[in-house]
């Protein structure tokens, strides 16, 4: 299936980056994660946190809007938007926000994601609630999860085995291919000092760690733990006058269907 890209010609533009640490039961609260990653973005941009005037997140997420712009001092809030998904979601909350300050409908948009995912952070019975919500399904599949949850693919990596042998079969890659990506993912990890592991691995590392679901090995599996992270998205024009350098945002897509 196939997705119209739409164009932004430049008029958005990335100008900060905020993080916060990353670990296991960091016993913090989802939305004081959010405002010191907004926070620290919106200072590696050169912005005080009142010249936000969107919110951009995914529909997983548990901090409402309303409640980190009235904690950061955003008081002038006019664009709120989710996209769906999380970590498939990937960059399509910072497309969203690029969409709205294209269009003039904002000027100054965080997009966010705030999470407890540590197995010991769940603070509530909904899967959204913390910890790992595969894990807290039950019997509530009134959903597309119905047709995939009682035959064993549940946790994203069991999702990800069937598209990557999908890829495997149409495009002839081998297992070996996703590795590689553990590799340099790691290799980068190595040099971040927020990173939860930060110790470099090998080819033949990866292929002696344990299988997860087949073709997925555990060095392919993402790390569940707690965090937050935000970028910040404002006019190519603002952005010129701001500390950071601006990355363009040129064009964005979204989009969902059989494979």
């Amino acid at each position: 299936m196939i997705r119209p890209v739409q164009s932004i010609d430049a008029r958005a533009a990335s100008v900060g980056i905020g993080q916060t640490e990353y670990g296991r039961d960091l016993g913090r609260t989802e939305l004081d994660l959010a405002c010191e990653a907004v926070r620290n973005a919106c200072a590696d941009a050169g912005l005080a946190p009142g010249a936000i005037d969107g919110v951009v997140s995914y529909h997983i997420e548990q901090v409402s809007e309303i409640d980190l712009g009235f904690a950061l001092g955003a008081t002038n809030l006019r664009f709120m938007a989710r996209t769906p998904s999380g970590g498939g979601g990937a960059a399509s909350i910072v497309g969203l926000a690029a969409l709205a300050v294209a269009s003039g409908t904002a000027e100054c948009v965080v997009a966010f994601r705030s999470r407890n995912r540590s197995k010991r952070a769940s603070y509530g019975t909904d899967p959204n609630q913390g910890g790992r919500p595969w894990a807290k399904a039950g019997d509530r599949l009134n959903d597309q999860r119905q047709y995939h949850h009682p035959f064993g693919v549940a946790a994203p990596a069991q999702e990800m085995a069937l598209i990557a042998r999908r890829h495997m079969s149409v495009y002839g890659t081998r297992a070996e291919h996703c590795g590689m990506q553990s590799v340099v993912q790691r290799f980068h990890a190595s040099r971040n000092p927020n990173a939860i592991m930060r110790s470099e691995i090998t080819l033949d590392d990866w292929a002696a760690s344990r299988a997860i679901a087949e073709p997925i090995r555990l060095f392919d599996c993402s790390l569940e733990n707690d965090g937050a992270t935000a970028v910040i998205v404002t006019s190519a024009q603002r952005a010129r006058d701001l500390a950071a350098p601006p990355v363009l945002v040129l064009a964005q897509a979204q989009g969902s269907g059989p494979i």
